[in-house]
């Protein structure tokens, strides 16, 4: 039988920061994320329509990038470490955290449930998410009152001009305000994936 190859110093030090940081920025993430829907929301909320979608557009078009961005880097150390316990089987004197295919398949786990983000995005919250822009688009230039009578239905299935001012109607108030409310319900989802992925990847450094 061939011996098991024995890594160097460098190596194994290399994969016991990938072990702490990697759930460190998970449970980052999560918390970025989480706060999106338990705080941000929230106060949409409190502003009227048109502010509150410029603002949910603004925050969109930032979490889009840095968020996926986070996942994909913490992915990327799970299955870094997932290869290196299927890898190393038992490494004797550097404790049980270093070696075994059982850590491998929680790492595996763990960099999968993070990447998870981007198929449930597109399946759950895609729908929501294209309504929402939708309805930013209709009152861009909306004056921040809502209309009984005067205005009604104007800019309605359309883009509104730049630097012309419409007024809402209460449907429209609450069809916007009930979106934002929904999109911030789902979000949790995204949340509590990451967040399963950092619970394991905290849990597997101490196996």
């Amino acid at each position: 039988m061939s011996s098991q190859p024995t890594p160097s110093t460098k190596t194994l030090l290399l994969i016991r920061a990938l072990q702490g940081l990697t759930p460190l920025l998970t449970s980052f993430t999560t918390g970025l994320s989480l706060s999106l829907s338990v705080i941000l929301v929230p106060r949409l909320l409190e502003s009227p329509s048109p502010l509150m979608l410029r603002q949910w557009m603004a925050t969109f078009d930032q979490g889009k990038k840095l968020i996926p961005s986070l996942c994909g880097v913490s992915a990327l150390g799970y299955f870094t470490l997932s290869v290196w316990h299927f890898r190393f089987n038992s490494l004797q004197g550097y404790g049980s955290g270093f070696g075994g295919p059982r850590l491998g398949k929680i790492y595996l786990l763990a960099g999968l449930l993070t990447l998870g983000i981007v198929p449930y995005t597109r399946l759950v919250m895609w729908g929501t998410n294209l309504e929402l822009m939708k309805k930013g688009r209709e009152m861009n230039g909306a004056s921040f009152g809502v209309a009984s009578s005067k205005g009604k239905g104007k800019g309605k299935g359309k883009e509104v001009e730049e630097g012309e001012s419409i007024a809402i109607t209460e449907e429209q108030e609450r069809g916007a305000k009930y979106l934002v409310d929904h999109w911030g319900l789902l979000n949790l989802g995204r949340a509590a994936l990451v967040g399963a992925a950092a619970v394991l990847g905290l849990g597997a450094g101490y196996l």
